[in-house]
């Protein structure tokens, strides 16, 4: 029993030995894979941008990192050219511009590709690129810069909205000037004409209004005796 325990315990070692090799194995073809790559980033953040020479073919390779690939000014040298990406656990972003058509193809394992930009399969002027990724764990976003007019437009509002509200602040004001004027002019004494009217009017007011309480009082009084009557027929 002693000796089954021990061959379960040397199998079980030479399993994790195996699969560390395997691993170790792994990196190391990985690591001569990306020895073919020109730009490469390994457990670091890069970023490459295409303004110096006319753009005819590149590669990249990443492995647990972050690559940014600016072609937002660059020119192609000829018709078509040519990106290789190898991304591992990584995170490859491309910024193209807007009058090129891209064109894609590739593997992709447990990986996430975006597709942002502009189709221009049309436009047979339109200058290629063509991207060939190899992919696992990792994700490709492929893109147009945003428009710097777009963000004009949007200042332009925002100064609209800006003038409009100094416009209604001015009205505010205006309109507040206007009643704070009329508040401080003297209160002009009436007439002894409208005075007579007012009293008058004042008298007659009163007049109806006794003449009414009084006319409901004989009322009340006349309609006593009637319900006494009333009252003894009754009986």
């Amino acid at each position: 029993m002693k000796a089954f325990k021990k061959i379960v315990k040397i199998l079980a070692l030479i399993g994790m030995v195996a699969g560390t090799v395997k691993v170790i194995m792994k990196v190391l073809n990985l690591s001569k894979r990306m020895n073919d790559y020109n730009e490469k980033a390994v457990f670091a953040g890069k970023k490459v941008t295409y303004n110096e020479e006319p753009f005819e073919k590149d590669s990249v390779a990443s492995l647990f990192s972050g690559m940014d690939l600016d072609f937002k000014e660059s020119k192609m040298k000829n018709a078509i050219s040519q990106l290789d990406i190898l991304g591992r656990f990584s995170g490859i972003s491309v910024k193209v511009p807007k009058h090129w058509h891209v064109e894609m193809d590739g593997t992709a394992v447990q990986s996430g590709i975006s597709k942002r930009f502009k189709d221009n399969s049309e436009d047979e002027e339109a200058p290629v690129l063509q991207i060939n990724y190899d992919l696992k764990y990792s994700g490709l976003d492929v893109a147009n810069p945003k428009e710097p007019e777009m963000l004009e437009d949007a200042d332009e509002e925002v100064d609209e909205l800006e003038v409009e509200d100094i416009v209604e602040e001015e009205v505010i004001e205006e309109v507040v000037e206007e009643v704070e004027e009329v508040e401080d002019q003297p209160v002009q004494e009436m007439s002894e004409e409208t005075k007579k009217v007012i009293e008058e009017f004042e008298q007659t007011f009163e007049k109806e209004e006794i003449e009414e309480i009084f006319s409901d009082n004989v009322e009340e009084e006349i309609e006593e005796p009637n319900d006494v009557e009333d009252e003894e027929d009754t009986l």
